[in-house]
């Protein structure tokens, strides 16, 4: 018996069930204006209760508001993006349990609010499910994570005539795009127009896969119109490729990963009010430090009055030193050190300044693979 096959014998079984307890109900009701016998009234109301509760399960007696409730707390998620989503199809299973569990379960905005949208067996997620996220999730703020079968470059986007998901449901997906507040999107992927941008003027947290471009022109990513934007995570799917960012000035956590170092650095002295730094696999830079405008990065000191965490690789390269050189972080209490797998082939004299004013107000070190020197 197959999964439809399945889900109508159910629905079958269901029916008959939900048949039978309304003509219970309905001699329930009936009982209300006997006028008999009160004793008589007595026992035959106790006879249809116990029909009544032999036809619902434990679970079927509860209130609907109690079910809604613990519906809620098996749907919990976290806050962190690494762990942030149930599966998508759990609030469709809810709705198979019984016509109590379907209409408690989608008359519960909560559970509707966070979902990974994932491709399941290797084919696109169905976009009616999508629609149904969006409509049950009512006025809620929305936690989403989208994935794609494979990257959609621009060619691509206009074969399919879609630029979110599918043509089916991109006019509901752009409309609820103000609800957003958590996106994470982990492949390239054809979010990236200025016009869909701006309306996720909402989002808190966004973690994207940089997308790829085969024109040679630079990659342009334009995120500085997202003000409410307070982390950022970036993950570069082309390290050889260059880039061009404007990022917020409001963002408080930037977490790089797969990036060329000195991309990194610009990222990093763009947010002088970020509370931490997380950056890892560092890449080769694009550029060196050799001509008058790169080298300008460094002419100043940068100071990062509220940094109090840094996770970070360490490079063998000239943009990661100038950078340890320039920056001045005073309130600094956690740093995570990482050695990268190539050994440093130049000077450690601004890392050891780095690590002599960071001791002064650090409360949480951890080293891994550095050496002796420092």
């Amino acid at each position: 018996m197959n999964d439809s096959q399945k889900d109508q014998t159910i629905s079958v079984q269901g029916a008959h069930r939900q048949d039978q307890i309304d003509i219970i109900n309905q001699k329930l009701h009936a009982l209300e204006t006997f006028s008999g016998d009160r004793n008589a009234k007595s026992q035959e109301r106790v006879k249809h209760l116990r029909r009544l509760n032999a036809f619902k399960s434990p679970a079927g007696r509860l209130p609907d508001e109690i079910l809604s409730s613990i519906l809620k707390l098996t749907h919990l998620y976290s806050e962190s993006t690494s762990s942030l989503y149930s599966s998508d199809s759990e609030c469709r299973y809810f709705g198979k349990v019984s016509f109590q569990w379907r209409e408690v379960a989608w008359s519960t905005p909560a559970l509707w609010a966070s979902a990974a949208f994932m491709k399941e067996n290797g084919q696109r997620r169905n976009p009616t499910l999508v629609k149904l996220y969006f409509i049950n999730s009512q006025s809620l703020p929305l936690h989403l994570h989208f994935s794609y079968d494979k990257p959609i470059n621009k060619s691509e986007r206009v074969k399919l005539k879609s630029k979110l998901f599918d043509p089916s449901v991109d006019s509901i997906i752009l409309d609820n795009l103000p609800r957003v507040r958590t996106l994470v999107l982990p492949l390239p992927s054809p979010w990236f127009d200025p016009a869909v941008i701006r309306c996720l003027k909402n989002v808190l947290d966004l973690t994207v896969m940089l997308p790829r471009k085969t024109d040679g022109s630079p990659s342009e990513l334009w995120l500085d119109q997202l003000k409410s934007l307070t982390t950022l995570s970036l993950r570069d799917a082309d390290q050889l490729e260059r880039r061009v960012f404007k990022v917020p000035f409001s963002l408080s956590c930037l977490d790089l990963r797969n990036m060329p170092v000195d991309t990194c650095v610009k990222l990093i002295l763009q947010c002088q009010n970020a509370v931490k730094f997380q950056v890892e696999r560092i890449c080769r830079p694009l550029e060196d430090l050799t001509r008058p405008l790169t080298r300008s990065w460094f002419s100043h000191q940068v100071t990062s009055p509220r940094l109090e965490a840094i996770r970070r690789e360490r490079t063998e390269s000239e943009w990661e030193q100038q950078f340890l050189g320039c920056i001045s972080t005073p309130m600094l209490h956690k740093l995570c050190y990482l050695e990268a797998l190539a050994p440093p082939i130049i000077s450690l004299a601004e890392e050891a300044r780095f690590f002599r004013q960071a001791s002064l107000v650090l409360s949480e070190l951890e080293l891994t693979g550095l050496p002796n020197s420092i």
